[in-house]
């Protein structure tokens, strides 16, 4: 299959595909998903039923579960819609009703995006596309794009992004994120936090439409396609065409349906793996950069370590200089200590010979003081 592909690509695209369907059945091109426009998708055209999609009845209870999407810090959501709705829920999920909730929908023809996600504070983004005549039975492509605190809508080739401040940017916690609902919602949902916040004339309106192309991407650049859970009021038979048995794209090919084809999305990979190239070419470079910082860092911590051990030698040097005496035959240079016995030494030797000297001079005085006195007496 993939041979098949690669060999049609020569012949025709995604263009060709929409023209004939457009012409068919006047549908709007297929739109921009991250990175790339469908409109360069390679294609492998097979014969296959004519429009399949969910379909949804506009009955009480009407909705398709899906599911759990992983609302991460760069998620995205993507599908495809067509209806004569004015108004309408599209898509929905929350966090089981506590303050987080990301829902869809059309509006008086506009497609309205209403999010929140910032934990304990109303700090909702409101965003609203479109020029009043979505709703006109053709199809339409609608993607919620997330990165950290900036939500983008697309809506065809028209986007809108605003930016919710707040310490918490994660949409949903693992724990508490809910399946997501298109078409509709549950009854026993009507009463939360996100719901409340819809206008009555789209929480009030079933939807009557179709649904087709739900593509998660999980925090990856390849997007999976989504599966219906459960089906309330609607039912996917006929089977889109990406849900045929015959349909055989490579697993990195993502399929996209259309009413009378399917579409590999082949290019889409090249473009991931390109993207992880660069992101690689990228990571190398830092890396590189943060070991010759780190290298010079180490050079530098050297130095420093060399400077203070050759201050530390010459400071030794100093505090251990050698006391030197004049040199005589037979006589070695002597140490401080040395030489400081050897003063003492001679200290006590004056000191010695300045007591004898004393001694003397007393006993000199004391024999001349006799004779004096001697003599007088005499006299």
């Amino acid at each position: 299959m993939r041979t098949q592909c690669e060999n049609h690509r020569k012949d025709s695209g995604l263009l060709e595909f929409q023209k004939q369907e457009r012409e068919a059945n006047k549908l709007p091109k297929l739109q921009s998903l991250p990175t790339i426009s469908l409109l360069t998708i390679f294609l492998c055209l097979l014969s296959v039923p004519t429009s399949q999609a969910l379909r949804f009845l506009g009955e009480r209870e009407t909705y398709a579960k899906f599911p759990k999407w992983n609302a991460c810090d760069n998620a995205t959501i993507m599908f495809d819609f067509k209806t004569r709705q004015a108004n309408a829920l599209l898509m929905y999920t929350d966090d089981s009703d506590r303050y987080n909730y990301l829902q869809v929908a059309l509006q008086d023809g506009l497609i309205h995006l209403w999010i929140n996600f910032v934990r304990d504070e109303e700090q909702s983004v409101k965003i609203k596309i479109g020029d009043g005549n979505l709703n006109d039975g053709a199809w339409h492509t609608v993607e919620v794009k997330r990165n950290r605190m900036e939500t983008t809508l697309i809506v065809d080739e028209t986007q809108q992004s605003q930016v919710a401040f707040g310490a918490n940017y994660r949409m949903q916690d693992d724990d508490t994120k809910n399946y997501m609902y298109f078409g509709g919602i549950p009854s026993s949902f009507r009463g939360h936090t996100g719901a409340r916040k819809l206008p009555p004339s789209v929480l009030n309106t079933q939807f009557d439409g179709e649904i087709r192309n739900v593509l998660y991407f999980n925090c990856t650049c390849l997007p999976t396609r989504a599966s219906p859970l459960e089906l309330r009021g609607s039912r996917d038979y006929p089977q889109e065409t990406c849900d045929a048995d015959n349909v055989d794209c490579p697993v990195d090919c993502p399929c996209i349906s259309g009413d009378t084809a399917f579409g590999c999305w082949c290019e889409i990979k090249q473009e991931c793996y390109k993207g992880d190239e660069e992101e690689e070419e990228e990571k190398k470079k830092k890396k590189k950069k943060k070991k010759k910082k780190k290298k010079k860092k180490k050079k530098k911590k050297k130095k420093k370590k060399k400077d203070k051990k050759k201050n530390s030698k010459e400071w030794e040097n100093l505090l251990s200089y050698k006391y030197q005496v004049p040199k005589s035959k037979g006589r070695k240079n002597l140490t401080n200590q040395e030489a400081s016995k050897d003063i003492v030494v001679v200290v006590v030797v004056v000191a010695v010979v300045v007591l004898i000297v004393v001694v003397v001079v007393v006993v000199v005085v004391v024999v001349v003081v006799v004779v004096v006195v001697v003599v007088v007496v005499i006299v």
